[in-house]
């Protein structure tokens, strides 16, 4: 039900299977509207054709940026196997949000298991991306009222 509702032409446009966690996940944080979404499917030959990926507006780069911070803790304690990033995709001068991508910069190899490894990742990100986010946000929060003490 949920990802039928989540996607703008369910019929047309289901959300993937392996790919509706994380795309729920992004749904729920309420300020990264995800817009675009791929679960990552393998070439004629085996290899990755398209990684997993989830595409989202933000209004601000503030939100991104905490979506960054998860990863990075993510792969401080080697919870995913693969470097993920988020980008900018799109800026349009007649849309006030950006959209950006979080996609991984390359598995460990080109193969079906590659793209298994990064299904994982995707899953492991959706797991704790609300709790991760906010958990950024309040190391950021920190920061700022560290700074204000000791101006």
């Amino acid at each position: 039900m949920a990802p039928r509702q989540m996607s703008s032409d369910p019929d047309r446009f289901p959300i993937e299977a392996e790919i509706v966690p994380l795309v729920f996940a992004f749904h729920t944080l309420g300020v990264c509207r995800p817009c675009w979404s791929c679960e990552g499917h393998l070439d004629s030959t085996g290899g990755i054709l398209r990684p997993p990926q989830v595409w989202f507006y933000s209004d601000t780069v503030f939100y991104p940026r905490l979506v960054e911070e998860h990863l990075a803790a993510l792969r401080i304690k080697r919870r995913i196997e693969n470097d993920w990033r988020v980008s900018v995709t799109v800026a349009e001068v007649d849309n006030p949000s950006t959209t950006f991508s979080l996609a991984p910069r390359a598995p460990e190899t080109d193969t079906a298991e590659g793209l298994a490894s990064l299904r994982r990742d995707a899953a492991t990100i959706a797991d704790g991306l609300f709790e991760g986010v906010r958990a950024a946000a309040r190391t950021f929060l920190r920061s700022i009222e560290n700074r204000l003490h000791t101006a």
